[in-house]
């Protein structure tokens, strides 16, 4: 069986992160994985970047020429929008791997065109990592529900017309898209729920299969150790907080870690608190936290964010959005009960007051609250969390049996 992914990047974000795992748990299987990426960090072998300087110099500039529609929009929100609309570059190198089958990741910085896809003539799953795929070009649509008609009038773009860019993108992806040899994965529950509800593919076969981790790897480690090698308190209780951009990208919730600390620091006869943040630096001006607060910047190494992962008495995921979120995985895994907004996919991870608290989205209160409740619970509730994280994902997560439940999906349709 041969199987080739094509993924914009290899490593940089978590459905990158996500493509990357499933190609070594399928290697692991000893399934013939390939990964063809717009850009390439790794050295692995198996992933193969532009084929040629001036493909690979074109690549830097993509990203920039495919935002240029949108400078028509000049009061647009600043978050991505993607309407793929450059020539692709690559169905000549993807070819020549002559797979079996075609599997799609995140595709979008100008890397994979709408019309490009049409012209793959192998069976296709395309894992939709987020929204993208059948919205106007957002990739969250939050409270906009234009995805389930045809878009146009698009807020994000801040627009008034039906026949905007969100409108002529969604119109592409229907005359494009219609005729594929096509079966979508969703990695949640609510993803599927918001495919079958889009005018796109409500009538597509849809799988619910979940990222996967390698649980060899993200596994507890003692907490002293994990803060001895960190060197972090012994001697306070940590909260972890972290993603992409965690302090830059409103998605992930960052504006709600000050007034959840100012709701704790409120309350009497709390233990001594300090912050953990990861996935971004110190920002120049960073909020006045109640709490002392440790910016450790990016990792991407898994045993180092095992280590941060095991440090901490819980993870805090308040993210307004989330299909399925890796880093609450990833803490579970190492033992660390997550708080996170009962909304999106977060459901389908924590197990309310068993593995972690879903609080109401989006009260900063709530939240407050969970991480309380965690922090005070007595050491046999504690220890029954720990426990209940890691068998959760052991159960649900593993990568091995997810890569086997990818490989009895291509094999039924190859």
């Amino acid at each position: 069986m041969k199987v080739v992914h094509l993924s914009t990047y290899d490593t940089v974000g978590g459905a990158a992160r996500a493509a990357h795992r499933l190609h070594h748990g399928l290697l692991e299987q000893q399934v013939d994985s390939v990964i063809q990426v717009q850009t390439k960090l790794s050295d692995e072998k198996e992933i193969k970047g532009p084929a040629n300087d001036y493909i690979k110099f074109f690549n830097l500039a993509r990203p920039a020429l495919e935002g240029l529609p949108l400078k028509l929009y000049p009061k647009r929100e600043k978050i991505p929008f993607s309407m793929q609309w450059l020539p692709d570059m690559f169905q000549p190198t993807i070819e020549k791997f002559r797979p079996d089958l075609i599997h799609l990741h995140w595709i979008c910085r100008g890397f994979k065109s709408v019309a490009s896809l049409a012209k793959l003539s192998k069976p296709i799953v395309w894992t939709f990592h987020d929204m993208w795929a059948f919205t106007g070009g957002c990739h969250l649509a939050d409270n906009c529900h234009g995805y389930k008609y045809r878009c146009g009038r698009c807020p994000l773009l801040c627009s008034g017309s039906e026949n905007d860019a969100s409108r002529w993108t969604w119109k592409r992806k229907q005359k494009y898209w219609s005729s594929l040899d096509l079966t979508i994965v969703t990695p949640s529950r609510w993803m599927a729920k918001c495919v079958k509800e889009s005018s796109l593919f409500r009538n597509r076969r849809v799988e619910v299969i979940p990222n996967g981790i390698d649980t060899a790897k993200f596994k507890p480690v003692p907490c002293n150790m994990a803060r001895d090698i960190l060197n972090l308190p012994h001697n306070r209780s940590l909260i972890l907080f972290g993603a992409v951009g965690a302090t830059s990208d409103p998605n992930k919730g960052f504006q709600y870690l000050e007034p959840v600390i100012e709701r704790i620091a409120a309350q009497p006869g709390d233990p001594e608190i300090s912050l953990l943040i990861f996935g971004a630096s110190e920002p120049e001006n960073p909020p006045t936290f109640k709490f002392p607060a440790h910016y450790l910047g990016s990792f991407h190494d898994d045993a180092a964010l095992a280590l941060i992962y095991s440090a901490a008495d819980v993870m805090l995921v308040p993210s307004r959005i989330e299909n399925l979120v890796q880093t609450a995985i990833e803490a579970m895994a190492c033992g660390t009960p997550v708080v996170a907004f009962k909304t999106s996919g977060n459901a389908d991870i924590v197990d309310h007051m068993k593995n972690g608290y879903l609080a109401r989205p989006y009260e900063a209160a709530d939240i407050a609250r969970g991480i309380q409740v965690i922090i005070h619970a007595n050491t046999d509730t504690k220890e029954a969390m720990r426990k209940n994280s890691v068998n959760k994902v052991k159960e649900c997560f593993d990568l091995k049996s997810i890569s086997r439940k990818h490989m009895a999906l291509y094999q039924e349709l190859i």
